[in-house]
């Protein structure tokens, strides 16, 4: 068994291998740093930088001195819209495994098209599609994937939105719709084939949903 004193030398020596040495530019004074310090600084010194350069994702307002962060706004939000938030994941998560399983796809260029009629609808009220936008907090790339998604289900039930013009007689007859004068009358006619498909499209979609709900496994970690 080695003595005590030879044991501490030991261990001293081991230290001072491991302490790393810096001479001030005066060349008088040493400056020992242990590993273990050089190291704790370091980790201070990148989570101090990582907190700086991604502040927003932590803070995102500061009110009289006291910091608003991520946090609090989801909680607030959670709060507000919560359920229906979630409801509306569970359903495209859900949707679009289905898309998935028969291959269905929509094209950039399908998408495009969409988008330049509702441009025109818009431009013809007297509005831009970018007021739309900006008033229900979306951009072009929210607004792109939606219509892709809307595309998606069309061509889905696309067997079953087929509007007869006998549909659109009955229907200008039951809600007593005439052609007003200087109107297209073909142009009115596809305007209601138009109404007519998307009601017949909500109509399935609806159905379509909730057996897709009802037959997949979910399971609520957190009630709204």
């Amino acid at each position: 068994m080695k003595p005590l004193k030879e044991e501490r030398m030991k261990e001293e020596e081991i230290e001072e291998s491991r302490t790393s040495e810096k001479v001030a530019p005066s060349g008088g004074i040493v400056i020992k740093i242990n590993t273990k310090t050089a190291l704790a600084l370091v980790i201070v010194l990148v989570i101090a930088g990582a907190l700086f350069f991604f502040k927003d994702l932590f803070v995102v307002a500061i009110v009289d001195g006291k910091p608003v962060t991520r946090i609090d706004v989801v909680r607030e939000l959670e709060k507000r819209s919560g359920k229906q938030a979630l409801d509306a994941m569970i359903i495209k998560r859900l949707v679009n495994a289905e898309m998935n399983k028969k291959n269905i796809t929509a094209s950039d260029e399908e998408v495009s098209a969409e988008i330049k009629n509702i441009e025109a609808q818009m431009a013809a009220r007297g509005g831009t599609l970018q007021q739309i936008l900006d008033q229900q907090g979306m951009s072009q790339e929210d607004l792109r994937e939606q219509v892709g998604d809307q595309k998606r289900v069309e061509k889905f039930f696309a067997d079953k939105l087929a509007v007869s013009d006998e549909e659109v007689a009955k229907y200008m007859k039951d809600n007593s719709i005439t052609v007003p004068e200087g109107k297209d009358p073909k142009e009115l006619s596809g305007q209601i084939k138009d109404q007519l498909k998307q009601q017949k499209l909500s109509t399935e979609v609806d159905a379509w949903i909730a057996g897709l709900k009802s037959a997949a496994n979910i399971r609520y970690l957190k009630t709204y």
